[in-house]
């Protein structure tokens, strides 16, 4: 038993040693390949690309940060989103006719959040209410600047496509959990 132990560590050091000559020829050959100046863009894409390979975390460990991750992303895009929809119902003073306003600023508020609604299902891939978001972005240039709107739109988008990440992630990994052997 012993004998084939030491045989079997024997083999494993010379395969080592095989191992880190075999590595040390072929990187010398990628060397004299990467000399020409006109590769040395092409040989830093490489060596950026193998310490990214070499500092990537397994897997698994990648699945159990992100979502953390990701759900501080929504958090931070909701609150940027809603300070969005604060500044511009300040700017735009909605209620600005004393006794209709209550009714305007209904009338604007749901137009605000129809753009909102919208915009997250075309987001999601509903693409026939898109004329219908086009008409309620023409409503609320009536108050609101393109850039304003624009600006509301993209925090939307931005927004949902975190949360539609999120939803794909965790829906991976419970995969991942039924799959894994027990």
């Amino acid at each position: 038993m012993i004998t084939a132990i030491d045989l079997l560590k024997n083999h494993f050091e010379k395969f080592v040693e095989e191992l880190k000559q075999e590595t040390s020829q072929y990187t010398e050959k990628m060397e004299e390949l990467f000399a020409n100046e006109k590769e040395i863009s092409l040989q830093s894409e490489l060596i950026e690309l193998l310490e990214k390979l070499s500092g990537q975390k397994s897997q698994s460990e990648q699945n159990f940060t992100e979502p953390t991750s990701l759900e501080s992303q929504i958090q931070a895009k909701k609150v940027e989103l809603e300070q969005l929809i604060n500044s511009v119902e300040l700017k735009s003073d909605f209620s600005s006719i004393p006794y209709i306003g209550k009714k305007r600023e209904k009338t604007w508020q749901s137009r605000l959040d129809k753009l909102l609604d919208r915009q997250n299902k075309v987001t999601h891939g509903n693409t026939s209410l898109e004329e219908k978001l086009i008409k309620v972005k023409e409503k609320l240039q009536e108050k609101l600047s393109t850039e304003e709107i624009s600006n509301l739109c993209q925090t939307q988008i931005e927004l949902t496509k975190l949360q539609i990440e999120l939803e794909t992630l965790q829906k991976q990994t419970v995969a991942q959990i039924e799959i894994s052997p027990k």
